[in-house]
């Protein structure tokens, strides 16, 4: 069963109620500064660490998952990787090394709007739900980033299409 925003967030704070030990919900918003999606809505990552409340002087690795809305199974795997890490801690001397050893952050979404779009409304839904005026929504978010911006092949710079770049940058 694919995911909603809502229940992959639900889902992160079970992993951190599972494995407080090791793993640990943070709300991007709240723990980082991160403004709300364009929505209203937090993105949650999970952050899997031996000290996961503190910020350690590690290598860190983030997972992303779910820039395009309607790729329903990219929540999945996300979900699943840490799910598998965090039950082989303690387990797999290899998966504990690393865990000892790296700080790893898992985003199965990062676009919860478009997300919650395709299961309201459009179930081929791509972009976030960015309000680009005139009734014109979304950004493609893997064409937004702001390394290479506007140099990326395939973007447009047209906000009806689906690969639309953005206005600028990030």
């Amino acid at each position: 069963q694919y995911h909603s925003d809502v229940e992959i967030a639900a889902e992160l704070l079970q992993m951190e109620q599972r494995y407080p030990a090791i793993a640990r919900r943070i709300d991007v918003r709240a723990g980082y500064g991160a403004p709300a999606t364009w929505e209203g809505r937090s993105i949650y990552v999970l952050k899997i660490s031996d000290n996961p409340a503190l910020d350690e002087d590690e290598p860190a690795v983030l997972v992303v998952s779910n820039h395009h809305a309607r790729e329903l199974i990219t929540p999945e795997i996300a979900l699943d990787t840490a799910s598998r890490l965090l039950a082989s801690y303690g387990v797999d001397p290899r998966i504990t090394r690393w865990i000892d050893t790296t700080e790893i952050f898992i985003a199965p979404t990062w676009n919860p709007d478009g997300l919650a779009f395709v299961w309201s409304t459009n179930n081929m839904w791509r972009k976030n739900r960015r309000n680009n005026g005139g009734g014109i929504y979304g950004v493609d978010q893997n064409r937004n980033y702001p390394f290479q911006w506007a140099a990326c092949a395939g973007a447009s710079t047209d906000p009806n299409s689906e690969v639309y770049q953005g206005p600028t940058a990030a």
